[in-house]
């Protein structure tokens, strides 16, 4: 015969005092989590993540980095970061601009310009300039002064960023090597 209805009950009650006691001992860990971190002395160095969102915390730590007047370079723009990410990039972008951040982009073959009127007003300023290359890029490089991150599509989305300003300034004097290049590139 069918057990009675309230077993259903039961198990959630018991779940919930579980998520509880959970919770408890979670705020207890986090102080010392928090304390372990800031009492770290040194840097992370290198960070990866998969999926999308991974991707958007790696976009959202390049964008936190750069100042009014400085730069952020990118290299390659994948059709798939487009499907991936379109909305979230033209986001990313309006909040660069707001920011005072410059740009310059040198773009896949294929890629599509935006047509939007704030896309085209903050070109015809110079806060955004692109450049289209003759082949497609492997990846989609970000570079600021302090990092390099690089997003890849395979069957999965995922990306790595390197924080070392030493390394970023290498990666920024190849990106300007081939931008001074005549097109195509």
């Amino acid at each position: 015969s069918a057990a009675s209805p309230k077993i259903l009950q039961n198990l959630i009650e018991e779940q919930e005092k579980k998520l509880e006691e959970n919770k408890k001992i979670i705020q207890k860990i986090i102080p010392q989590l928090l304390a372990e971190k800031n009492a770290k002395k040194t840097q992370n160095i290198l960070c990866a993540y998969e999926g999308i969102n991974g991707i958007k915390h790696l976009l959202e730590e390049s964008l936190a980095e750069v100042q009014k007047g400085e730069e952020i370079l990118i290299l390659g723009t994948p059709k798939k970061i487009v499907e991936y990410a379109g909305g979230y990039l033209k986001d990313w972008q309006k909040r660069r601009i707001e920011k005072g951040a410059l740009c310059k982009i040198i773009t896949d073959p294929d890629s599509s310009s935006w047509k939007e009127p704030w896309w085209k007003k903050n070109k015809k300023e110079k806060k955004s300039k692109t450049k289209i290359s003759s082949s497609a890029s492997p990846a989609y490089l970000v570079i600021t002064n302090k990092s390099v991150t690089t997003i890849y599509f395979a069957n999965t989305i995922f990306g790595f960023k390197v924080s070392h300003p030493e390394i970023a300034e290498k990666y920024k004097d190849f990106f300007e090597e081939i931008w001074k290049r005549k097109e195509p590139f």
